[in-house]
């Protein structure tokens, strides 16, 4: 349970620094993104905390995204989500479409899910999110918590 909470302060402060620093010292957007920004496989871990039948789940997830650079993403990761007592593990496959604006800000969507606000970071080489912000689309009200940062797989 404390590296659960570890992991997730950890990811918190990875994601401010990278969206309020930045690569360069600032926040700049890079005005012109398209979905061909998001171009590639990208390594993404997330940190998710949320209520279910009054039991708090914590689940960790890791895998990759594979963008199309036209606008559909493929996700293959690993997830453990533990109630403190029973942990479980299971390996998801997901299909989404998403759609990146001029600023770099992007969603991703399934037929009954939309997810976001994401971020595109350092040019394309990284994006991240941070559902705790987020109040109009995502999360449903028992999320507590929802980090996830993604590196560009190969060389940058």
């Amino acid at each position: 349970m404390k590296q659960t909470r570890l992991i997730s302060l950890i990811f918190g402060f990875l994601a401010t620094t990278l969206f309020v620093v930045g690569p360069d010292g600032a926040n700049a957007a890079a005005p012109g993104y398209s979905n061909a920004s998001l171009d590639g496989v990208y390594l993404v871990m997330k940190t998710e905390v949320y209520q279910e039948d009054s039991v708090t789940m914590y689940c960790e997830d890791t895998g990759t995204m594979s963008f199309d650079g036209i606008g559909t993403v493929r996700g293959n990761v690993t997830g453990r989500c533990t109630d403190g007592v029973t942990a479980t593990i299971a390996t998801n496959t997901v299909i989404m479409n998403y759609s990146v604006n001029a600023d770099g800000s992007f969603f991703m969507t399934e037929p009954d899910e939309t997810h976001g606000p994401f971020k595109i970071v350092q040019d394309g080489k990284a994006f991240m999110t941070d559902y705790s912000t987020a109040t109009t689309i995502h999360p449903a009200p028992s999320k507590l918590l929802w980090h996830l940062v993604a590196f560009k797989e190969g060389k940058n």
